[in-house]
């Protein structure tokens, strides 16, 4: 529910923003202005997942989304839509999703056993594809055909319909504290636990080149792919039968993971994943050929799907409750600081090379992540798991019994929207 309302604003947004003005940098300062709260607050937020019910957190969140929304219709309707609204709503629904998602990415390892946690995870990541992509961006597009109000409105009640849901949700979702520390001090506690713990630190890395080497393809991809003069000369409904099917891949992957994590160690699924990017980065510049480019992204987006999926089970299995939402905050402020720098680093590489000769360069680069990925062997992921002197052995939350689908009920809650639409592009959940 609350996916199908970020698709709907996500792709609202920008609809909206170019009705009044044509200022490219004002039309992307709202995706900026809605990303950047993970970036001011995350680490902060990750100190209050710890310390808070962190269903509560999440109740709070989508009525501040909701709310925020309907205030924001409400003035649109009576005084029309301006360019100001729309930063004031980026930037709440921005503040709002950097709690919600770290809350229940926290929350889910509460409620659903370690063993399960790749199933739980593949299908939150899967209806997140699906909500996002397949129904919310096309949805989205012809609300704002119906009216910007409308398209504002949608989100605001699908907000709100998610916390109502969460109202119904039993249990307590809080870490008992045993100690009292300052806001620092748990902020680096967590930060310490990303930085020392060694499997943490490889996933981390991983995710953040993924995500890195992702976006400097899908920044220039379009140029490669777009127009007469372009390697592969589609028109704008080729190229996005391309993204279409790296979504597909994506979606595919996700129903697939828990299944393959089940029977395939981490290390194999990940060094694959890196594998299947590599071809899907060097395919281009050696067969610029649409077919093959389409067969390449359908393989990329089914493995990137399945190495997130096992990315989040991991860390979600591997951190105590009582640090998940710092660590989980630590780790996407990394992951998420990735993709600017990824954009342009590609945007300046292809303008000195040639897109085809970036993408080349990109394979080398991933590839660079099979030393690191064939040495997450299971028996050291046992280890990292293992509480340190004087932490208790298992998470030190309070939760009472509540059904298995809990999680569930705030699909897709697991991670953030993919770049660029639906091509499993990101690595963090």
């Amino acid at each position: 529910m609350t996916n199908l309302a970020d698709g709907l604003f996500l792709m609202a947004v920008p609809l909206i923003a170019v009705t009044v003005t044509s200022s490219p940098a004002l039309i992307a300062g709202l995706r900026v202005a809605q990303t950047l709260p993970w970036f001011l607050f995350g680490l902060f937020v990750g100190v209050l997942v710890d310390r808070v019910d962190r269903r509560r957190l999440m109740l709070a969140a989508e009525t501040l989304r909701g709310v925020a929304l309907l205030g924001i219709a409400v003035t649109a309707a009576v005084t029309g839509l301006n360019l100001p609204l729309l930063y004031v709503a980026a930037l709440l629904v921005g503040v709002a999703e950097t709690v919600s998602e770290t809350a229940a990415h926290a929350l889910v390892p509460m409620v659903v056993e370690p063993e399960r946690l790749p199933r739980a995870n593949g299908r939150l990541f899967g209806t997140q594809m699906v909500m996002n992509d397949f129904v919310g961006a096309p949805v989205g597009a012809l609300l704002v055909a119906a009216g910007t109000v409308v398209a504002v409105f949608a989100p605001a009640g699908l907000y709100l319909a998610a916390a109502g849901v969460l109202l119904t949700v039993r249990g307590r979702y809080a870490v008992v504290r045993t100690t009292r520390t300052s806001v620092l001090a748990d902020v680096r506690e967590g930060i310490g636990t990303l930085v020392r713990n060694r499997t943490i630190a490889r996933l981390t890395v991983y995710a953040v080149v993924t995500n890195l080497v992702n976006t400097a393809f899908f920044a220039v991809f379009v140029v490669f792919a777009v127009g007469s003069g372009s390697a592969l000369g589609l028109s704008g409904f080729g190229y996005s039968v391309l993204i279409i099917v790296a979504a597909v891949g994506a979606v595919s992957g996700a129903a697939a993971a828990g299944r393959l994590a089940e029977r395939v160690p981490p290390r194999h699924l990940l060094t694959g994943a890196v594998l299947a990017l590599a071809i899907c980065f060097v395919t281009p510049f050696a067969v610029p050929n649409a077919v093959a480019v389409g067969a390449a992204l359908l393989l990329s987006g089914f493995a990137t799907a399945v190495s997130a999926v096992v990315n989040t089970s991991l860390r979600q299995s591997l951190v105590p409750s009582r640090l998940l939402g710092r660590v989980s905050a630590g780790f996407r402020f990394l992951a998420f600081g990735a993709r600017p720098v990824g954009a342009l680093a590609g945007g300046i590489v292809a303008q000195a090379l040639t897109p085809g000769r970036l993408f080349a360069v990109l394979a080398v680069v991933v590839l660079s992540l099979v030393p690191l990925t064939i040495r997450l062997r299971p028996e050291s992921a046992a280890q990292a798991g293992r509480p340190t002197p004087g932490e208790p052995a298992g998470p030190v939350e309070s939760a009472l019994p509540v059904e298995p689908a809990a999680p569930v009920a705030r699909a897709g809650s697991a991670g953030p929207t993919l770049p660029p639409s639906g091509t499993g592009g990101d690595h963090e959940r």
